[in-house]
């Protein structure tokens, strides 16, 4: 798996294995003093994160779940729950199924930081750099499947028709391509500048409901293979969210106020 659910795990050490856009931290601590000096020797210093949003502020979220099997642990089944909202906030968590003590992880985006949290660690962790930026491209690789019938701007392609992209900048983009019979992504993937898919999602199936159909299943792709499969996918659309959803525990200005989810309206 691309991050071994064990009591001895080192969230400051994991390396990730498979999906970066899911590694919880990088090869050292950024918070280890002795790391940060040997970084400093050879890259600038990293410009402190952005303030959080205020508390109160809310938005609407999109929030999915759906059970994921591993290709190489198939009876192995996990729960993943995905929340999105403006570019730059999403939360996500992934567990066992049944989750058990020590077998879940957290992830944070919020105002384009990231942050990841092991099942026994009290500290978040902010995640920087390549893998940072793999994360953020991971969620928005997932927000585009979850709003493909809300009329994104997507562009098409005379020279290949059956494909429509989605520029993000940084030259990146998504691609898709289409199915000519129902007309819906048969295939979706995160392109660099050089066409080079580094994420993708294939093999998609959808309900026969023509304009309204949904998203059943689908298989997790990175340039090592498959990584995982998810099916018995819910969406919750028309949520809000208050700013702080989107921040670990451990960095949430403190107050005594809830952190409340409705639907959008209510």
């Amino acid at each position: 798996m691309f991050f071994e659910f064990t009591p001895s795990i080192n969230l400051s050490r994991a390396v990730p294995l498979a999906l970066l856009c899911l590694a919880l931290a990088c090869s050292k601590n950024p918070t280890d003093p002795a790391a940060a000096s040997e970084q400093g020797k050879s890259e600038p210093p990293v410009e402190s994160a952005p303030q959080p949003l205020p508390r109160t502020t809310s938005m609407a979220a999109v929030q999915s779940t759906s059970k994921v099997l591993y290709a190489n642990a198939p009876d192995d089944p996990h729960s993943l729950r995905v929340t999105l909202a403006d570019r730059g906030f999403a939360r996500l968590k992934l567990a066992s199924d049944p989750e058990v003590q020590g077998r879940r992880v957290l992830q944070h985006l919020h105002n384009g930081v990231v942050f990841a949290t092991s099942a026994r660690a009290s500290e978040s962790v902010e995640i920087k750099e390549a893998d940072a930026l793999t994360t953020r491209n991971w969620f928005d690789l997932r927000a585009a499947l979850h709003s493909w019938q809300n009329g994104k701007n997507w562009d098409a392609d005379p020279a290949q028709p059956h494909r429509r992209t989605l520029p993000l900048g940084r030259d990146s983009s998504i691609h898709a391509e289409i199915d000519p019979e129902t007309g819906l992504p048969s295939s979706m993937g995160f392109y660099d500048e050089e066409g080079i898919g580094l994420q993708r999602f294939t093999k998609l199936t959808w309900s026969d409901e023509g304009l309204n159909s949904k998203i059943l299943t689908f298989q997790v792709e990175t340039a090592q293979g498959v990584l995982w499969q998810e099916s018995d996918i819910q969406i919750r659309r028309g949520l809000s969210m208050r700013a702080d959803f989107f921040l670990p525990t451990d960095r949430r200005p403190k107050s005594n106020l809830p952190i409340t989810t409705h639907p959008a309206g209510k």
